[in-house]
């Protein structure tokens, strides 16, 4: 009950500081509205500089040792039951992050 009146509590602050911020622009120079009806610029596509690949660096890889699956622990476990407790999708999934992103 406690942390479900914090999380009202904290949505209905973000909500009146939205308002405030509506009010605030409502109220300022006609300059403010005609920035954002401005036609954004788009920056062009920089194509991804790729290394070589050299098979030789992997060919000794043996992917028999890497599980497709590994082991489930009981935290991971736990973490999946409280998500089912809560309503939460189990056919769903989500990725963070990918090892293959380069942010220059």
């Amino acid at each position: 009950m406690v942390q479900s009146t914090r999380w009202m509590l904290g949505g209905m602050f973000v909500g009146l500081v939205a308002l405030a911020g509506v009010v605030i622009g409502a109220g300022g120079s006609s300059g403010a509205l005609a920035a954002q009806d401005a036609t954004p610029t788009l920056l062009p596509v920089v194509d991804p500089v790729l290394g070589d690949f050299d098979p030789a660096s992997v060919a000794e890889i043996d992917l028999a040792e890497y599980p497709i699956v590994p082991e489930i622990s009981e935290q991971a476990l736990a973490l999946y039951r409280a998500g089912l407790d809560q309503g939460n999708n189990p056919n769903s999934f989500a990725k963070v992050g990918d090892c293959m992103t380069d942010n220059p």
